[in-house]
This record gives C-alpha cells, structure tokens and sequence, in this order.
C-alpha cells in the first residue's frame, strides 16, 4: 500500500521521535533536578521542540499524496523560524502568561539543524546497513 520510501521516512522520523521523547524526559526527571542552570530548565526542551514538530510533520506529509517533506536547510530552518515566530510574538498576544523570548527562537532554529544532522546521519546508517545486508544475504546483483 505504502511505497518504499514512504516507509523508510516514516521509520527515520519515528526513531528521532523517540529519541527526542527520551532526551526530554531524561532531561525533566534527572537533569533539572541536578542542576539549576538557565539552558537546561529554559532552552533545552525548546531545541527539542522542532525535531518533534519536524519529525510530526514530515510523517503527516508522507501520508498526503503529494511528495512533499521539509528536509534541505532552508526548507527546515523557514519552516522553524515561521512555527518561532508565531510562538514567540503570535502567542503572547492572545495568552497572558505567555512571554516572547528570542532565546526560544534561536533554539527552535539550532534544534531545526540538528533534525537535519540526525535524518541525515540515519539515512546514510540504514543505507550503509541495507548494502551490507545485501552484500551479505548471498543474492548477486542483478538478479
């Protein structure tokens, strides 16, 4: 039903889904009780915000029938700086207890890249693991 490629995104995007689910809470249940430090109570679940939402998005993308992704820089760093802004001057304006802080926007966009990094790096992973198996599985090429 689903293609290849629709299946092998999926999986890549689910694994930095779980990735990033666990980083937050280690980071909720050990680090913030360790140590009283700005970044790790204020900025690093905000860097962790765009892999999920990017991770999210590109799974819902992958079940439209149109071949759209956010994947490149540019495409990841527009979409995290238009979802900033919103949340940093959007928000505060219809939630009181809401405060802009262009801190927040400067992680959402250095969590961006590392969405990138980490995509790409298990992409070329699983590519290198799919060639070794099949290397190793005893079909000749061509066949």
């Amino acid at each position: 039903m689903f293609s290849k490629l629709f299946r092998y995104e999926v999986k890549l995007n689910l694994v930095i889904i779980v990735v990033v689910f666990m980083v937050y809470l280690f980071n909720q249940l050990v680090l913030k009780q360790l140590t009283w430090h700005f970044f790790v109570h204020w900025y690093i679940n905000d860097i962790l915000a765009a892999p999920l939402l990017l991770g999210y998005s590109n799974i819902l993308l992958a079940l439209s029938p149109y071949k759209l992704r956010i994947a490149g820089l540019g495409p990841v760093l527009l979409f995290m700086l238009v979802v900033g802004l919103f949340w940093e001057v959007v928000t505060p304006l219809y939630k009181p207890t809401s405060v802009g802080d262009p801190w927040d926007l400067v992680a959402y966009l250095t969590g961006g890249g590392i969405y990138l990094i980490a995509f790409r790096a298990l992409s070329r992973t699983q590519l290198f693991l799919e060639r070794v198996i099949y290397r190793h599985s005893g079909v000749k090429e061509g066949v």
